[in-house]
C-alpha cells in the first residue's frame, strides 16, 4: 500500500479553504479561582509596604513571567493557563520563549531568502521539525516524545488576543545566537554549511557569514510576525554561547574572548538588535554575554538593550555586575536566577515561601534602586521531568506570590477637554477632541441627558478600546438615575455600564469602546414594604428639597418627610480613663479648668483660656504625669505643721522625674485623678483655696475630671417613614425618587417582639457553647448587625461552628453544626426520651426583622413569617469513626460493638447501622468481614424507628457520588435484646449478570438526581426504619478521588475493543518536598515483583491511601461502579496488568471471554439481522412462551423480541458504527418452567458495510437517507467457512441496481459537511457519481472539463473530535465525477468507491466529507475494515485479511513490465513524483507488482492494455472492463481464501467468468466474492453483451502478520492461461500433471494452444504410450487451421484408416508428406509410436513447409547408439538434434526404437511450436 501524498490539485485548493473547513478548538473556560496561601498572603502583606513608595518608582514598568515553551511545547490552553496566573498576580506581561533550544513555534509562511538562496517554507518547517526531534531525542534523564512539537500561526494569534484581553502584553523570546538547537540544525542541514561554532550543538558561528545570514534571516521573520501583533518587546537571550562545548572556567564567551572573536559577538548582538528596533520594538537580552569579563575593548553594546540580569556568574564565569550595566545607561529588569522554577529540578525549584521574600531591588551581587522591571522564570531544563498540568499547577502559588511582590504598575493617562469638562483615562493617552451632539430626547426607553463624539489619540495613533469616562452632570439631572455607555453603530442600541456612579455633580463610567458617548436618565425607583399599623424608616443623605407628591391613594399608607442638620464642631467630653490620650483639659463639671498662670495654677471658667494638659504614661500601672502646655509638672505635696500633714497641688519646672518620686505621678479612674504617692487624695476644684483647686478626700462631685475635645461629625439627613394603614399598593414621588408602597399584612400571630430565641440541639439532646453546660440559646435582636437588612442575619455566623453535647452528664462530645430549622407549636424539640423533631419542620438559613416581624429564608431563597408560637432550632451532628476516608455525621447516640451492649431498651431489643465506602472498582472500605466491628453502632429499637441523620462529608481527597441503603439481619441471638462482639450480620444480596453477589442497595442520594444539596441520609424524611429488633442496615457511600497530582491512576482497559471502560485515581499521602506517590514504591504486591511494564497483580495488592486504608483491586470488572451494561454481562475476564514509564498508572487488562458466550454471529452489514431464538442455545425452543430483552438500548443498536408464525425472534437493528463486540441478552420464559437467561455475541465483521444513514450531516442535504431496510443474512460464527461468499456479501444487496438499499444523502450546497466514526484501520467511500463524460474524447476532456465535476474534501481524524486539528491524520482533495462508462453515454455510477484509506493504526477515526465545489455530492455508503478479532476471524477463514487495488496491481505491471510510460500518460492531477501515479489517496504500503488487463479484439487477437484511459478516466478506486476484457494475476496459493470486490457498475446485468466458471451480477453495490485461482492464477473475465464490470480490490485471507501487502505477479503462464480461456479453449486441471514435473510447462503450453485436452477430464497420462494415430491428430491440431482439416473428412489414404477416428488426420499428413505409413496401404494407427518416427514426421514437415530449424546452442551432442537409427530416419533425428528440440536420455542415448511417451511427445511438440513461432505471444 502507497504512502499517502496530496495531489498537486489538493495542495492548491486546500490551501485556499483550510481556514473555511478547519475548525479550530474553543478556548478553555477561565478556572475559578482559588483562595492565596500563606506564602501568598505573606507577599500580599510585603507588597502593601513595598507599594507604598510607588510614586517614586517612576522607571519600573515590567512585571514578567517567563514560560520557557521551546524546550518544552506547551499548548494553547496551557499557555493561557499561565496568562491567568500571571494576569491574577498582576504581572504586566507573558515572555513566550519560543525558540530556546527547540523551535515551538512554526509561522505559515517559513520561507527564507539568504544570501541569494530561497529556501522554501515546506524546507525550512520540515528542517525545523527535524531539529526538534533531535532536541526531544536528545533527552535521555526524562524520555521527552511530544505527540505536538510545535505551535502554529493560528494558535499563536490566539494565544496573542487571549492576553490582550486578559490585558497582558507578550515577549517573544527566540535565543540567539545561542540555545539554538533546532534552528542550528536547519541551518547546517539547508545550507549545507556547518554554522556551529566549534562543534557546538545549539550555538552558531558567528564568525561564518552563512551562519549569521541564515539565522539573522530566520530571526526577521519572527521579528515582523510579534511587530505586526503589537508586540513592544523582542527578547534576543544573547546568553550562555557555546557553553555546550566549553563547559569550565569562563566557558563558551571567555573562549570567543580568548581567540579575539568576542567582537563579533557584540556585532551580532548589536545587528539583531537593530533589526527588532527596526520593527519598532525594543531588544532585550540576558546579561552575562554583555560585557562579559568587564570587556569593554572589543565593542560597544547598544544601550537600548533592556538587560535582563540573572546571574553575577560562578567560578571563572565572571560577568559585568548589575551595577555596571545599569551605570552605563542600560535598562535593568530582575531575573534573579535564584528565583527560578526549573522543570526536572526539585532544588531548583522556588515555591511561594521564598518567593513571598523576593526583592525586585535586590540583584544577584548587588542592588538596583530604580529597575525597570522584574521577572519570574519558568524554565524547561528537562521538558520530560513533568505534565504542563504539573507545571501549572506548581508554579501558581509561586507566581502569585512573586507577583505579590512587586510595584503597581499603573501606565493609565487622563486627558480633558476643557470646554465640555469630559474627561478620559485609559492607557496612552495623549490628546482628546468632544463634540456635543443631537441624539433626541429619548435612547433605549430612557432619557437623553447629552451625547458626545469623543475621539482619543495616543503615540502611536487614535485609541478606541475601553476607557474610564468622566462627565459633568447638570443639576436638573442629579434627581435622576443616570448611565453612562456609548451607542452602537445601529443608532439606537446602547451598551451601557451598569456601574455607573455620580459624585460630586460628575457622572464617572467605563466605556467599552468609542464611538458616541451617551448618557442616559430614568426615574429613580425604590420598593418599601411596610405591614399594616407598622412603620418604616428611610434614611437618606442631604436636606433634599422636602417636595413631596400627593401619595396616591393615602388609604394605604401615609408618607412623613423630616430633614435634621447639625454642623461639625468639637464638643467636650469627659473620659472614663486615660488609654491612648495625650491632651486633658483638667476640669470638675466642664466650666471650672485647673490652669497655669505664669509659674502658679489657677482656675479658669473660659474654655479658651484653660490649660491643656499633656499626659505622659509612666508604666504599663496605668500611672501618669501631667504637665502643662508651658512645661510645667502637676505634683502632690505634703506639709507638716503641728502635728497635722497638709495636701496641696504644686508645680515644678524640670526634667521628668524618676521612678522614685511617685508624687509627680496621677492614677486616672472614673472617680477622677488621685495622686500615686496619696492614693486617697484627689484633685478637687476648691473655693476656698486662692487657685481654686485642691488636694483633698472630698466628695466626687468636686473632684477634677480629664475632659478631650472630641470632634463630632456633620448631621445633614433626611428620612422618611412609612407608615402601613391597610393592606395595598400605593406610590410617593421624593426628590425625584418613585417609591412603590407595599402595605402588607402581617400574619396573625407573627412573631413581632424584637428579639428571636436559636436554640441548639442534637435530636433530643441539648447542645451548649462551652462544655460546662452554658450557651444552650443565642438571642437575634434587631440591634443585631444585618437583622433589619434585606439579607438578614446568615445563622453560620450565629450558631457556633462546633459546641458540645453530652452522651451522659459528665460526658461532653463535640457536635458540628448541621442545618436550622423551623418547629411550630406541635413539633417543637423537647429532651423527651425519642423525641426527634429534626425531619418535621422547615430548614432555613437566614432570619430577619422585616416589616415589624421576624421572617426566616428557606433553601430556594423564599422569606417567610415566624408565628410567635415558633420554634428556631439550630441542629448539630456528631463525628463518628464509621468511616476512615470521609468524616461522618450523624443525630443519634448509639453503642460499639467491642463488647456487649448496655441492656436499656426495656425489652424492646436493639438494631444495627453499619456504614462502609465503596471505591470506584467496587471495593468495600472496610471488607465485609471487617464491618461489625470496625463500622457498626448499635441503637436501641422501637417501632418505626428510622436510620436518623448520616451525612458524610466531601474532603480534599474525595467526593461522595452516590448513597445506598441495604437491608441486613442478625446471623445468630436472634432474639437476645443486647448484641454481642462476636455478632455478625447477613446482608441481602442480588446475583448479578455475571453470576456474582452484591448488595441489593436502594440510592438515597445521588450528586445527578440531587444536585446541588448535601449528600446524606434522613431516615425521617426517606422512610428508612428498622422492622424488627435484631435487623440492620448498611449504608455505603461511594466515593470519587479529587483529582490531583499526587494521586495515582488505575485504569480498566477492554484489550477486545481496544478502548478504556473505566478509571479513576487513589488518593495518596504526600509530603511537600518528598517524592511523588509511584505504584512502583506504593504497590504491596505480597512479594512479587512490581515493575513497569506488564507484571503479574496479586490478588491481593493493595497500596496504603491517603486515609491510611490498604486500598486494593478489582479483579471482576463487573462489580466495578459505572461501567457500561457489556462489561457487568460477566463475559469479560481479567488479562494482565501493567505499569507505565512513570509509575503514576497502572493499567488492568480484560478481554472477552467468548466461552460463556452462548454463541457468536458475525455483523458484516448495518443492516438489521433476524435472529432466532434457536441461536441462543437454549434447550427445547419451541416451548418458549415469551421472550424478554434485557438491554433494548445496547452499544451500538437497539434490540426487541417478536414474535411469527415460525417462532420467537430477536431483532437487532445497529445504529452507530460497530466498534466492538455487541453482547444481547435475552431472558426466556417456558410453559411452565422458569425464565432462563441467555447471552450471544454479535461481532463486527473484518469488513462492514454502512448504508449513508449512519454519517452525520451539517448543512443543506437531501435524499432518502436512512440506516438500511431489510435484514441481513446471520452468520454464526465458524459457519462463515461454508458458506459461498466470505464477509462483506449479503444477498439483501445482490439485486440492488441503482443506489445501494435505493437510497442517498445528496447536496447541491457547497460547504456542506458528512461526518463518519468508525473504529478500524480503514474506511472506503461510497457515492453516487455522474457520467461527466459524454464526449468522444473521454481521455482529454474528463481531466480538462469543469462543467458537471464535483469535488469533496476528505480530512480524517484520530479520535472522536474533529475539531483537535492536532489530530487530523490525512487529507485528501477529489473529483468525485470523474467517471469513464463509455463514450458518450450519460448516466450515474452507483455506489462508487472514490475514496479510501486504509493500512491505518487500529483505533477510532473520525471522517470529514466537505462538499467544496461543484453541483453534487451523494453519498450512497461506506465501509469499514477491521482487524480487530483476529482470532475469532479465523474461525471463518477470514483471519490476517488484507486487500489491494485491483487498478493500483495493473498500473504497477504495465510500468514495471510493459515499459508503459504512467507518469507522463497520467493527468497533472494525479502526478506527484517521478514515475508515482496517484489515486485519491494512496495507501501506505502498497508494494505488488501487479496485474494486467486483456483485450480480445474483433480480430481474434489477444492484447495487453494500458493506456491513458485506465489511468485518467473514472474515480481512481477501481477500474472497469467492457466486453472481451480480463483481468489476470498469479496468486500465491499460500493464501486462505481470495476475494473480489465486484459491482456492475451501471446496473445492468453483467456476465463474468471466474477462470472458467461463468456467473451474473446486476448489484451496484461493491461487495466481496469468493474465487478459486487455479494454481494461483485468477482470470476475471467481462462475457456480458453490453454490461460494464467493475473491479475495485482483491481481498486476502491468511496474508499473514508480518506484513500488509498482497503479494500478486503476472507470469507469461497466466496470461496464456487467460488469453486460452478468453478464446473458449477449456483448460483441464490434469491431477497427474505435477507443477515441479519436468514436462508440465510442456503439457500445458499444448493445453493453452488448444493441441491437448487430456485423456480424460483430470488425466493426461504423461507416462502413457503415444500412438501412431495420436501423434498424428497432436500435429495436425498444433500445425493446421480447423477449417482446413475439414476438407480432409471421409479420406482414407491408407487401408486401415478407413472409419478410424484419426482419418481425417491421418489423410492431412499423407497429403502434406508428412508420413508414409509402414507400407504402401497400411498406417498402422494403433501402434505405439517410437521416438525416431516422432522426428521423422516432425522433420518432413520442416522440410514440406520450407522451414529452416535453427542450429541451438545447447544442442545435445552425437548419440553414442546412432547407428541403432533407421536409414530412414537418420536425417530428421539429427535436424532435430541439431535445433535442441530432441535430447538423449541420461546417459546420452536417444533409444530410436524406444515407444515415445505422452509426456515426451508434449514436450517435442511444444519446443516444435515455439521455434517455429505458430502463434505469437
Amino acid at each position: 500500500m502507497r504512502k499517502l501524498s496530496k495531489t498537486l490539485l489538493s495542495l492548491l485548493l486546500i490551501a485556499a479553504m483550510l481556514a473555511s473547513f478547519v475548525v479550530l478548538p474553543a478556548a478553555a473556560e477561565e478556572p475559578a479561582a482559588e483562595q492565596p496561601t500563606e506564602a501568598v498572603q505573606a507577599a500580599e502583606t510585603q507588597a502593601a509596604e513595598t507599594q507604598a513608595d510607588d510614586a517614586v518608582k517612576t522607571n519600573y514598568e515590567l512585571s514578567i513571567v517567563m514560560l520557557d515553551c521551546g524546550r518544552k511545547y506547551f499548548s494553547v490552553d496551557s499557555i493561557k493557563q499561565i496568562i491567568d496566573n500571571a494576569s491574577a498576580a498582576g504581572f504586566g506581561y507573558i515572555m513566550l520563549g519560543v525558540g530556546n533550544d527547540g523551535m515551538r513555534f512554526l509561522l505559515d509562511d517559513m520561507s527564507l531568502a539568504v544570501n541569494g538562496t530561497t529556501y522554501s517554507s515546506e524546507k525550512v518547517a520540515a528542517a525545523i521539525k527535524v531539529g526538534n526531534k533531535a532536541y526531544d531525542a536528545s533527552q535521555t534523564s526524562y524520555s521527552y516524545a511530544p505527540t505536538t512539537d510545535e505551535l502554529t500561526q493560528s494558535e499563536m494569534d490566539a494565544v496573542l488576543a487571549y492576553a490582550k484581553e486578559k490585558g497582558m502584553g507578550v515577549i517573544p523570546m527566540l535565543n540567539t545566537p545561542g540555545h539554538m538547537d533546532a534552528i542550528l540544525a536547519a541551518a547546517t542541514s539547508l545550507t549545507g554549511t556547518n554554522c556551529a561554532y566549534s562543534g557546538s550543538a545549539r550555538t552558531i558561528d558567528v564568525t561564518n557569514s552563512t551562519a549569521v545570514a541564515f539565522t539573522q534571516a530566520f530571526v526577521q521573520k519572527y521579528v515582523d510576525y510579534f511587530a505586526s501583533k503589537g508586540c513592544k518587546y523582542f527578547n534576543m537571550g544573547a546568553d550562555e554561547y557555546a557553553n555546550d562545548m566549553f563547559t569550565g572556567g569562563s566557558m563558551g564567551f571567555g573562549n570567543l574572548q580568548s581567540t579575539g572573536k568576542y567582537s563579533y559577538y557584540v556585532e551580532y548582538v548589536n545587528a539583531v538588535a537593530a533589526l527588532i528596533k527596526n520593527a519598532g520594538m525594543t531588544p532585550m537580552a540576558f546579561n552575562d554575554g554583555i560585557y562579559f569579563a568587564n570587556n569593554t575593548s572589543s565593542g560597544t553594546f547598544d544601550t537600548d538593550i533592556v538587560i535582563c540580569y540573572w546571574s553575577n556568574g560562578w567560578g571563572g564565569y565572571t560577568p559585568m555586575s548589575a551595577e555596571a550595566l545599569a551605570s552605563k545607561g542600560f535598562k535593568m529588569v530582575n531575573t534573579h536566577g535564584d528565583y527560578y522554577w526549573v522543570l526536572g529540578k526539585s532544588d531548583w525549584q522556588c515555591n511561594a515561601k521564598k518567593a513571598s521574600g523576593f526583592n525586585y531591588k535586590t540583584f544577584q551581587g548587588g542592588t538596583i534602586d530604580n529597575p525597570s522591571g522584574a521577572m519570574f522564570c519558568i524554565w524547561a531544563d528537562y521538558p520530560g521531568a513533568e505534565t504542563e498540568a504539573s507545571v501549572i499547577s506548581k508554579t501558581a502559588d509561586t507566581i502569585a506570590a512573586f507577583g505579590a511582590t512587586l510595584p503597581k504598575i499603573d501606565d493609565n493617562k487622563t486627558v480633558s477637554d476643557e470646554a465640555t469638562g469630559v474627561s478620559v483615562t485609559a492607557p496612552g493617552l495623549t490628546g482628546i477632541t468632544v463634540a456635543a451632539v443631537d441624539k433626541g430626547t429619548e435612547l433605549d426607553g430612557k432619557k437623553v441627558a447629552g451625547a458626545w463624539n469623543i475621539e482619543l489619540t495616543t503615540e502611536n495613533g487614535s485609541y478606541t478600546d475601553s476607557a474610564t469616562v468622566s462627565i459633568p452632570v447638570g443639576k436638573e439631572w442629579l434627581s435622576y438615575k443616570l448611565t453612562g455607555g456609548v451607542l452602537e453603530s445601529d443608532g439606537t442600541t446602547v451598551t451601557s455600564d451598569p456601574n455607573s456612579k455620580v459624585e460630586n455633580g460628575v457622572l464617572t463610567f467605563t466605556a467599552p469602546h468609542f464611538s458616541t458617548v451617551v448618557v442616559l436618565a430614568e426615574e429613580k425607583q425604590q420598593e418599601i414594604t411596610v405591614t399594616v399599623g407598622g412603620t418604616y424608616e428611610l434614611p437618606l443623605a442631604g436636606n433634599g428639597t422636602n417636595e413631596t407628591s400627593k401619595v396616591l391613594d393615602d388609604t394605604y399608607a401615609t408618607v412623613e418627610v423630616k430633614h435634621e442638620y447639625q454642623e461639625a464642631k468639637e464638643t467636650l467630653t469627659k473620659n472614663d480613663s486615660l488609654s491612648g490620650v495625650t491632651k486633658v483639659y483638667i476640669s470638675n463639671d466642664g466650666k471650672n479648668f485647673l490652669s497655669v498662670s505664669g509659674n502658679s495654677l489657677s482656675n479658669e471658667t473660659t474654655f479658651a483660656d484653660a490649660t491643656e494638659w499633656t499626659v505622659e504614661e509612666y508604666n504599663n500601672n496605668e500611672e501618669y504625669y501631667l504637665k502643662s502646655s508651658n512645661g510645667y509638672y502637676l505634683i502632690a505635696s505634703r506639709t507638716w505643721y503641728f502635728g497635722v500633714y497638709y495636701y496641696s497641688l504644686e508645680l515644678i519646672n524640670s526634667t521628668k522625674p524618676g521612678g522614685s518620686d511617685s508624687n509627680y505621678r496621677w492614677k486616672y479612674t472614673s472617680n477622677g485623678f488621685n495622686n500615686s504617692s496619696y492614693n486617697s487624695y484627689y484633685i478637687i476644684h476648691s473655693s476656698s483655696e486662692t487657685s481654686g483647686w485642691d488636694l483633698s478626700r472630698s466628695d466626687s462631685s468636686t473632684r477634677g475630671y480629664a475632659y478631650t475635645l472630641v470632634p463630632t461629625e456633620e448631621v445633614n439627613k433626611t428620612t422618611i417613614t412609612f407608615t402601613g394603614k391597610s393592606e395595598g399598593s400605593t406610590q410617593v414621588e421624593i426628590d425625584g425618587v418613585l417609591y412603590n408602597i407595599n402595605v402588607v399584612a402581617v400574619p396573625t400571630g407573627a412573631m413581632t417582639n424584637t428579639s428571636l430565641t436559636l436554640e441548639y440541639w442534637i435530636t433530643n439532646g441539648m447542645v451548649y457553647r462551652s462544655s460546662s453546660k452554658t450557651g444552650h440559646t443565642d438571642t437575634i435582636t434587631t440591634d443585631t448587625a444585618g437583622a433589619t437588612s434585606e439579607d438578614g442575619v446568615d445563622i453560620t455566623e450565629v450558631a457556633p461552628n462546633q459546641a458540645f453535647g453530652f452522651f451522659s452528664d459528665d460526658n461532653a462530645v463535640t457536635v458540628y453544626y448541621w442545618q436550622s430549622v423551623r418547629l411550630d407549636k406541635d413539633n417543637k424539640q423537647t429532651n423527651a426520651s425519642g423525641d426527634d423533631e429534626t425531619a418535621d419542620g422547615t430548614t432555613f438559613t437566614h432570619v430577619r426583622y422585616h416589616a415589624g416581624a421576624w421572617q426566616y429564608k428557606t433553601l430556594d431563597g423564599t422569606w417567610h413569617y415566624f408565628l410567635s408560637t415558633d420554634q428556631a432550632v439550630a441542629y448539630y451532628l456528631q463525628k463518628t469513626k464509621v468511616t476512615t476516608e470521609v468524616d461522618t455525621y450523624v443525630k443519634d447516640w448509639g453503642y460499639g460493638t467491642a463488647g456487649t451492649t448496655p441492656n436499656t431498651s426495656d425489652g424492646m431489643g436493639q438494631v444495627a447501622l453499619t456504614v462502609a465506602v465503596v471505591y470506584p472498582d467496587g471495593t468495600v472500605s472496610p471488607a465485609e468481614k471487617d464491618m461489625y466491628f470496625k463500622s457498626t453502632t448499635i441503637f436501641n429499637y422501637w417501632a418505626g424507628r428510622d436510620i436518623g441523620i448520616i451525612a458524610p462529608r466531601n474532603n480534599s481527597d474525595y467526593t461522595i457520588s452516590k448513597i445506598t441503603v441495604t437491608d441486613g439481619n442478625r446471623k445468630s441471638n436472634s432474639t437476645a435484646n443486647v448484641w454481642y462482639a462476636s455478632d455478625t450480620i447477613t446482608w441481602e444480596k442480588v446475583t448479578t449478570d455475571a453470576g456474582t453477589e452484591w448488595y441489593d442497595e436502594t440510592t438515597v442520594w445521588d450528586k445527578v438526581t440531587n444536585a446541588g444539596t448535601t449528600p446524606m441520609v434522613n431516615g425521617k424524611n426517606s422512610n428508612i426504619t428498622w422492622s424488627a429488633k435484631n435487623t440492620a442496615k448498611l449504608v455505603l457511600i461511594y466515593l470519587k478521588p479529587t483529582e490531583k497530582e499526587t494521586n495515582l491512576k488505575v485504569v480498566y482497559y477492554d484489550d477486545t475493543y481496544s478502548q478504556v471502560i473505566t478509571n479513576y485515581d487513589i488518593a495518596m499521602k504526600y509530603v511537600t518536598g518528598g517524592k511523588m506517590p509511584s505504584f512502583l514504591t506504593a504497590l504491596q504486591n505480597n512479594g512479587k515483583n512490581v515493575q513497569t511494564g506488564v507484571f503479574e497483580l496479586d490478588d491481593d495488592a493493595y497500596v496504603t491511601n491517603s486515609s491510611g486504608v490498604n486500598q486494593t483491586f478489582n479483579k471482576d470488572v463487573s462489580t466495578v461502579a459505572g461501567v457500561a451494561s457489556q462489561y457487568k454481562s460477566g463475559f469479560y475476564k481479567y488479562v494482565q496488568a501493567d505499569i507505565s514509564v512513570d509509575g503514576k498508572t497502572m493499567t488492568l487488562h480484560f478481554a472477552v471471554d467468548e466461552t460463556k458466550l452462548k454463541s457468536m454471529y458475525v455483523i458484516d452489514f448495518g443492516l438489521p439481522v433476524r435472529i432466532p431464538i434457536s441461536s441462543f442455545g437454549m434447550e427445547n425452543p419451541q416451548e418458549v412462551t415469551g421472550v424478554t430483552v434485557l438491554d433494548s438500548e445496547l452499544s451500538y443498536g437497539t434490540a426487541s423480541a417478536v414474535h411469527e408464525n415460525d417462532g420467537w425472534y430477536i431483532v437487532y437493528v445497529p445504529n452507530k458504527t460497530l466498534k466492538a463486540v455487541e453482547t444481547l441478552r435475552a431472558e426466556f420464559t417456558y410453559s411452565g418452567h422458569n425464565a432462563a437467561r441467555l447471552t450471544i455475541g454479535l461481532i463486527p465483521a473484518s469488513t462492514v458495510y454502512y448504508e449513508e444513514g449512519f454519517a452525520t450531516y451539517d448543512g443543506t442535504w437531501n435524499g432518502t437517507t436512512n440506516k438500511g431496510t431489510g435484514t441481513q443474512a446471520l452468520t454464526k460464527l465458524g459457519d462463515g467457512k461454508n458458506t459461498e461468499n466470505g464477509y462483506g456479501y449479503d444477498d439483501a444487496y445482490k439485486n440492488d441496481s441503482t443506489n445501494s438499499n435505493a437510497t442517498t444523502a445528496v447536496t447541491t450546497t457547497v460547504g456542506s459537511s458528512a461526518t463518519f466514526q468508525f473504529k478500524g484501520t480503514g474506511l472506503e467511500l461510497y457515492l453516487r457519481t455522474k457520467n461527466t463524460n459524454n464526449t468522444t474524447d473521454p481521455t482529454n476532456e474528463a481531466a480538462n472539463s469543469v462543467d458537471g465535476h464535483s469535488y469533496m474534501l476528505v480530512q480524517v481524524y484520530e479520535g472522536n473530535d474533529p475539531t483537535n486539528t492536532s489530530s487530523l491524520k490525512r487529507m485528501s482533495f477529489v473529483d468525485v465525477n470523474n467517471l469513464f462508462a463509455q463514450p458518450n453515454r450519460a448516466g450515474y455510477g452507483y455506489n462508487t468507491p472514490c475514496w479510501t484509506v486504509d493500512g491505518m493504526t487500529d483505533g477510532e477515526y473520525t471522517v470529514v466529507v466537505r462538499f467544496v465545489k461543484g453541483e453534487t455530492l451523494a453519498i450512497d455508503g461506506f465501509r469499514v475494515t477491521n482487524k480487530a478479532y483476529e482470532s475469532s476471524y479465523a474461525q471463518d477463514n477470514e483471519a490476517q485479511m488484507d486487500t489491494a487495488e485491483i487498478r493500483n496491481m495493473v498500473i504497477a505491471n504495465a510500468q514495471i513490465n510493459l515499459s508503459f510510460d504512467a507518469y507522463s500518460n497520467a493527468n497533472e492531477m494525479y502526478r506527484v513524483a517521478t514515475n508515482k501515479v496517484l489515486d485519491a489517496v494512496f495507501n501506505e504500503t502498497d508494494t505488488i507488482t501487479g496485474a494486467v488487463i486483456l483485450t480480445d479484439d474483433s480480430n481474434g487477437t489477444d492484447t495487453v492494455t494500458v493506456d491513458k484511459e485506465l489511468l485518467n478516466i473514472g474515480p481512481k478506486n477501481e477500474i472497469y472492463l467492457k466486453n472481451g476484457q480480463a483481468v489476470v494475476m498469479q496468486i500465491p496459493t499460500t493464501y486462505t481464501t481470495v476475494q473480489v470486490g465486484m459491482r456492475s457498475l451501471t446496473g445492468d446485468a453483467v456476465t463474468y467468468k471466474i477462470n472458467t466458471e461463468e456467473k451474473t451480477m446486476n448489484s451496484t453495490v461493491d461487495m466481496y466474492y469468493k474465487v478459486e485461482p487455479v494454481e494461483g492464477k485468477l482470470v476475471i473475465q467481462n462475457v456480458s453483451e453490453d454490461g460494464i464490470l467493475a473491479l475495485t480490490k482483491l481481498k486476502v485471507t491468511g496474508a499473514g502478520t508480518t506484513t500488509n501487502d498482497v503479494s500478486v505477479e503476472t507470469t507469461p503462464e497466466a496470461i496464456r492461461y487467460a488469453m486460452a480461456l478468453m478464446r473458449g479453449i477449456d483448460v483441464p486441471q490434469f491431477t497427474d500433471v505435477a507443477e515441479d514435473a519436468w514436462y508440465h510447462d510442456y503439457v500445458y503450453d499444448l493445453v493453452y494452444r488448444g493441441v491437448v485436452n487430456g485423456m480424460t477430464a483430470t488425466t493426461y497420462e504423461p507416462e502413457g504410450k503415444l500412438t501412431r494415430a495420436q501423434f498424428v491428430k497432436l500435429l495436425a491440431c498444433s500445425l493446421e487451421e480447423a477449417e482446413t482439416l475439414k476438407t480432409y473428412e471421409g479420406q482414407h489414404p491408407f487401408t486401415d484408416s478407413e472409419g478410424h477416428w484419426a482419418e481425417t488426420y491421418i489423410a492431412w499428413a499423407k497429403d502434406k508428406g508428412i508420413v508414409e505409413g509402414v507400407s504402401a496401404t497400411e498406417f498402422d494407427p494403433e501402434a505405439p509410436i517410437t521416438r525416431e518416427q516422432m522426428a521423422t514426421i516432425f522433420g518432413r514437415y520442416a522440410l514440406k513447409q520450407g522451414i529452416e530449424l535453427p542450429k541451438s546452442d545447447n544442442a545435445a551432442g552425437s548419440f553414442p547408439d546412432a547407428d541403432k537409427i533407421s536409414e530412414y530416419a537418420r536425417e530428421f533425428v539429427e535436424l532435430m538434434r541439431i535445433a535442441g528440440i530432441l535430447n538423449g536420455y541420461e546417459d546420452g542415448t536417444f533409444r530410436p526404437q524406444g515407444n515415445a511417451t505422452r509426456a515426451e511427445a508434449a514436450k517435442l511438440f511444444s519446443l516444435f511450436l515455439s521455434i517455429t513461432d505458430k502463434l505469437a505471444k
